[in-house]
């Protein structure tokens, strides 16, 4: 279309036929934008994980838990901040898709309740979005417990260690000290980390705190430091 032909007076049918085909194509390029801009501002808020728990899915150790997107009686769906994938039925996705999938919505109506269930404006630039504060609380709250599993995670596993390395050759054997004592700790080990796991967060919370404010975690991760390198240097052995 040129615009000469408007200044001199020329039909305007040409005008009209370039506005009919040209106005829906800037319409729909403009909601794509809009909508990319919804998509990425969501996905820059919201993790799946936080998502899932949500929504109702309880979400164990390493992340694993039951598809809810199919029949599913043992965990088969490993769920990490930006993605989860389904080891049993193949879905995987990002947090919208984990929405729209688990409501049966199409990807921008899956954007907008997770707007309104997080209490996020959706159209706010993803530069600009910061948490609320009930969110940047729940935020640190999960840091506080990530460290106390990574932690009881390591612990657990040097502890099994130790049971492997001084288990009795024969059963006349006498028990080394370092073996009950690994033994001892070891239910106590387990049953803190399954709770930083339950899916009651009150418990996840007490659990967490006082592992930290009583200074038990301290204690743990010196005794790592203290022991990781003699299991690794077992580990190795072991291999070899």
């Amino acid at each position: 279309m040129n615009i000469a032909d408007i200044k001199h007076g020329k039909p305007t049918d040409n005008l009209k036929t370039h506005l009919q085909q040209s106005i829906p194509t800037k319409l729909a390029e403009y909601k794509e934008v809009k909508h990319t801009r919804i998509f990425d501002t969501l996905k820059a808020r919201i993790t799946v994980p936080q998502a899932a728990a949500y929504y109702g899915v309880r979400i164990g150790r390493n992340g694993m838990c039951c598809c809810p997107f199919h029949s599913d009686k043992t965990p088969s769906m490993k769920i990490n901040e930006t993605y989860y994938y389904c080891f049993g039925c193949h879905a995987t996705g990002d947090v919208i898709d984990f929405a729209a999938r688990l409501f049966n919505l199409s990807p921008l109506d899956a954007a907008r309740k997770l707007a309104l269930d997080f209490d996020i404006d959706p159209n706010t630039p993803v530069s600009a979005a910061v948490a609320p504060p009930h969110i940047r609380q729940e935020e640190s709250q999960r840091e506080r417990e990530g460290r106390c599993a990574s932690v009881l995670i390591e612990y657990e596993r040097l502890l099994k260690n130790r049971q492997q390395r001084f288990a009795p050759v024969h059963p006349s054997e006498e028990w080394d000290g370092r073996l009950i004592s690994a033994s001892h700790a070891l239910p106590q080990v387990s049953y803190l980390i399954d709770c930083l796991y339950d899916a009651d967060s009150v418990i996840c919370k007490d659990t967490a705190d006082s592992l930290i404010d009583d200074n038990i975690l301290r204690s743990i991760e010196r005794w790592n430091t203290a022991h990781r390198e003699e299991a690794e240097a077992h580990d190795e052995a072991f291999a070899a």
